[in-house]
């Protein structure tokens, strides 16, 4: 079952950088993320509730190890 998660994503800046941002990634069904949101921005929730689950969730993705893109995405058939 595809499903989705925020995690901690690294890409490399236009002088070479490493840069962190905490991102939605996007996995198949078989769990490999093929996808993420690449502007490092969060916001926009309908309620403060929403807000939390969200930042609830955000904070769940430092108990997990770093995803570097694009190498450990892989590609999806799938139309988003």
């Amino acid at each position: 079952m595809s499903h989705w998660n925020y995690r901690l994503v690294c890409t490399i800046d236009t002088m070479g950088n490493e840069v962190f941002g905490i991102e939605e990634v996007y996995y198949d069904d078989d769990n490999h993320p093929t996808m993420c949101t690449d502007d490092m921005s969060i916001g926009g929730y309908d309620s403060v509730e929403d807000a939390l689950e969200a930042y609830t969730m955000m904070y769940e993705a430092f108990n997990a190890p770093v995803l570097k893109y694009p190498e450990d995405f892989y590609e999806s058939d799938d139309e988003a």
